[in-house]
């Protein structure tokens, strides 16, 4: 009787979307929870590609409540599902910003959109006084404090770095919109910030209330990509299937994975996630 394997999640960057179809899920909530049970405001960078846009959806999830997407994970008996949070998602790599004008339209987009989906109406016009205003206004709402989860904050930079007089001014807008976290610290529980490198003059990284960067933290290495032992676990249905068809034990068929896609070292050698799935899909 053939194993029937679960559906390989590429692509796939919605935690809802993974969980109610039954996507493979390599379980990362033992680190989300050391983070997300402090009421304070992190950073983190990966490479593209690597997890990032997941682990956010991951957090929208937990501070929303949706209790049901994470059964049999770790923390869905740890955490307190009767604590709902109001949850501002902003991900900056859905857009183009090519002009500077198209990155302050692009964030009136997002804060209109989170607005109406609250029932909010935002008196403001400029996105700066708009994400201070929404924020202010869901606390108020909702007698919770808020959370902001921000995915790619760099790459209106990344997407202009050949570019200087568009680059900077797309420094100078973001480092505006990023310093209302600062004046809205009162009214935050969590701000999770994720980004490819580590622009110092965005405002973020500058202050008493600066995120921590657990980038290069040991007891963080493992919030995003495959660890070898992830490897060997949660995808142990693949390993003897492939080598059955290619004539391999599982030794060899791991080995040659790891020959291939060697990954990145944060103390702990941690595989690429793309690459693992399209080897396994392509392969099976």
């Amino acid at each position: 009787m053939e194993t029937e394997l679960q559906e390989l999640p590429i692509s796939v960057q919605s935690f809802r979307k993974l969980r109610n179809n039954n996507y493979l899920y390599v379980d990362k909530t033992k680190d989300i929870f050391k983070i997300a049970k402090n009421e304070k405001s992190y950073f983190l960078s990966r490479p593209r590609r690597f997890g990032k846009s997941l682990l956010i959806s991951t957090l929208e999830n937990l501070f929303l409540g949706n209790k049901k997407l994470f059964k049999d994970l770790y923390i869905y008996d740890k955490w307190n599902w009767e604590e709902i949070y109001p949850v501002i998602r902003i991900d900056l790599g859905e857009r183009s910003h090519k002009t500077v004008e198209e990155l302050k339209r692009s964030l009136n987009i997002f804060l209109t959109e989170l607005a109406e989906e609250n029932n909010i109406k935002l008196n403001y016009e400029n996105h700066n006084d708009k994400f201070g205003e929404l924020i202010k206004k869901l606390h108020k709402n909702q007698n919770k404090k808020v959370v902001v989860l921000i995915d790619e904050y760099d790459k209106p930079i990344l997407d202009n770095i050949s570019h200087p007089d568009v680059r900077d001014g797309v420094k100078e807008i973001l480092h505006d919109f990023y310093q209302i976290l600062k004046s809205q610290d009162d009214n935050l529980r969590f701000v999770f910030i994720t980004g490819v490198t580590k622009f110092v003059d965005t405002s973020i990284f500058s202050g008493l209330n600066s995120p921590k960067d657990f980038t290069l933290s040991n007891n963080f290495s493992t919030i995003c990509g495959y660890t070898e032992e992830e490897l060997e676990s949660y995808f142990k249905d693949f390993i003897p299937i492939l080598g059955e068809k290619y004539g391999m034990n599982e030794k060899t068929i791991l080995k040659s994975v790891k020959d291939m896609y060697n990954g990145y070292s944060w103390m702990v050698r941690i595989f690429f996630i793309i690459q693992i799935l399209y080897y396994l899909y392509l392969m099976k």
